[in-house]
């Protein structure tokens, strides 16, 4: 499985681990949902009607053969084609813990075009805010209902990766799946090609979560984004209780 350090030439480390079941034991499907101010969390947001959108901005006109031609750089591309991200993250994650296996997102959504896009990019922030890319999942509609509201289980690449303590896990959204770490093997080319039709695509965070294989993780000491519980109490005794007004000449 993957893990940091990074080496001189930016490859992650690697631990070599073996299983004779799959899934390995002690393997624990955890569920992160999205919640508003970029976070991850163990619950779901409270409001059942709370959304979030994707824009996927593209001129008229412009088509992906342009856009392939131009390897998606250039002012014509970033004129006519705007990336969008949506961040979601994690608090950090206080003891080692490892995903092995198949990352899965549950998705509710609904969308103002006959097709649309979402690509979901997993990445391990460190204590010290330095972002690696981990993983991906691509979702494509092709068979969208304008405005229709439907929900969807989408299944990313089974992969090993062990997330070091004190790091954080970001999810981010995004209309075209692009990452820096790509660079070397597709250049400014995007790991899927993207939706070249304007849209508007609203995600109920409610009912949307990422699904992860987890060992080594525990509720118990990581509440994932979660506020913490503070209640106020009336002061006691009212110090301004009977007390007389007095006037000032």
């Amino acid at each position: 499985m993957t893990t940091y350090p990074r080496t001189s030439n930016g490859m992650w480390s690697f631990i070599h681990d073996s299983s004779y079941v799959w899934p390995p034991e002690n393997i624990t499907d955890v569920k992160f949902y999205f919640n508003k101010r970029k976070k991850l969390t163990l619950t779901p947001n409270k409001r059942k009607t709370a959304k979030i959108t994707l824009k996927n901005k593209v001129k008229k006109n412009y088509t992906l053969q342009t856009a392939v031609y131009s390897e998606f750089t250039g002012t014509e591309f970033n004129n006519k084609f705007k990336k969008h991200e949506l961040i979601f993250e994690t608090t950090a994650i206080p003891a080692e813990t490892q995903i092995i296996g198949t990352p899965k997102i549950h998705i509710k959504y609904k969308s103002n075009a006959n097709i649309c896009q979402f690509n979901f990019q997993i990445f391990e922030v460190k204590a010290d805010n330095t972002v690696n890319f981990i993983n991906r999942i691509n979702y494509t509609d092709r068979y969208c209902i304008k405005n229709a509201i439907r929900t969807k289980d989408i299944e990313g690449l089974s992969f090993a990766h062990q997330f070091s303590p004190g790091s954080k896990l970001r999810l981010v959204v995004t209309n075209l799946d692009t990452t820096p770490d790509d660079f070397d093997f597709l250049g400014t080319n995007p790991h899927v090609l993207p939706v070249m039709t304007k849209s508007r695509s609203k995600i109920y965070i409610k009912d949307t979560y990422i699904e992860l294989p987890l060992r080594g993780f525990s509720s118990d000491n990581m509440i994932a984004g979660n506020e913490p519980n503070v209640r106020l109490y009336q002061n006691y005794p009212n110090p301004f209780k009977d007390r007389k007004s007095t006037r000032l000449n």
